[in-house]
């Protein structure tokens, strides 16, 4: 989903208090592409690697972020990400920071390259490790993230960060894509003023020395299965930043507040004239909320605004569809999405 916020709020705390979960010693492989939504191989073969590497993430401790260096999904954090890396042109593909020089006759090669790193990297242990908790208030809007950074083997020298970062699905045109599509794991925001985050310490870490963290991002209205949070450990080097680790966490809604808007027993299907029907029960009454029609690829088919949806059942219409195929039908509404796919005929 495509969303906009308000000047952020940060607040850090470093300290040697522990938050929830402990670090583990996993050195997680972190994939990053480099690309940007007027860029036509970007939707090309680009478009076409990038769904293998995410197929490839799955159910592993790899993590992968799209970075957009410019064009309409860059910001000030993404791209100076990118100019920290270099490599120009796009679509380039980075494992842990490394440009893997893959392009459209070695995909192939690519996905081999990525797998040999990576088994490497599940073969030994961390020197380092974070763990993220990150939880929406939906009354309040606002997205809390609780670090864990632990080191396990003493570190003799350098400057070590915590950069944390929303990662979003986003609705958005790509050239080379029809009209908009789904983009993945987007980097849309750091929790810091400083795009690498902040500092942790300089000079000797010791053994099992840890950071707690906390930050904040104000204003946010994405569902929370559209984010993700990115916790990256820097190394900071001759003015570069170093990938040291990182790990990435799902957003959970905060049960403790009062008045979380829900939906349930959603259904739709398709009438004798061709339109679909949408039917769900509510809570409660919930304002302005969002019907939409999307294909398969994300492509955006039809979108209803400011629907108002009453305690109880509820009836929607979506208007003719000429074309057959499978589609998701969506209904949004603040930290709230209920989500039901339907064959259309």
């Amino acid at each position: 989903m495509k969303n906009c916020f308000s000047l952020f709020l940060f607040i850090t705390l470093i300290s040697s208090v522990s938050y929830g979960q402990v670090a583990d010693k996993t050195q997680r492989t972190f994939i990053h592409e480099r690309t940007a939504d007027w860029c036509p191989l970007c939707g090309g073969w680009g478009w076409n690697f990038k769904d293998q590497v995410i197929d490839f993430t799955k159910n592993k401790s790899a993590i992968f972020a799209a970075i957009h260096h410019s064009g309409g999904l860059s910001n000030a954090t993404s791209t100076a990400l990118s100019t920290n890396f270099g490599s120009g042109g796009q679509p380039r593909f980075f494992v842990d920071g490394t440009d893997i020089n893959v392009g459209s006759a070695t995909q192939a090669k690519g996905i081999s390259d990525i797998s040999a790193i990576y088994e490497f990297n599940t073969s030994v242990e961390a020197f380092a490790g974070v763990v993220l908790e990150a939880t929406l208030n939906p009354n309040t809007k606002i997205l809390n993230v609780k670090a864990n950074v632990e080191f396990f083997s003493e570190v003799t020298g350098g400057d070590y960060y915590l950069g944390l970062y929303l990662l979003e699905n986003v609705i958005n045109p790509q050239s080379g894509r029809p009209a908009n599509t789904l983009h993945q794991n987007v980097l849309t925001k750091s929790f810091y003023t400083d795009p690498f985050g902040t500092s942790l310490k300089s000079g000797i870490i010791a053994n099992g020395e840890k950071f707690g963290l906390e930050a904040n991002l104000t204003n946010v209205n994405t569902p929370p299965a559209d984010m993700k949070v990115l916790g990256v450990i820097w190394n900071r080097s001759n003015n570069k930043y170093l990938y040291f680790n990182a790990n990435l966490a799902s957003v959970s809604i905060n049960t403790a507040s009062k008045d979380i808007e829900l939906f349930s027993d959603m259904n739709a299907y398709q009438t004798e004239s061709g339109a679909i029907q949408v039917s769900l029960n509510a809570d409660g009454v919930h304002k302005n909320s969002q019907l939409k029609l999307t294909d398969m690829t994300g492509k955006v088919i039809y979108v209803k605004n400011g629907l108002d949806i009453k305690e109880g059942s509820n009836q929607f219409t979506i208007p003719t569809q000429s074309q057959t195929g499978i589609y998701l039908v969506s209904v949004v509404n603040g930290a709230s999405i209920q989500t039901t796919k339907i064959i259309v005929q």
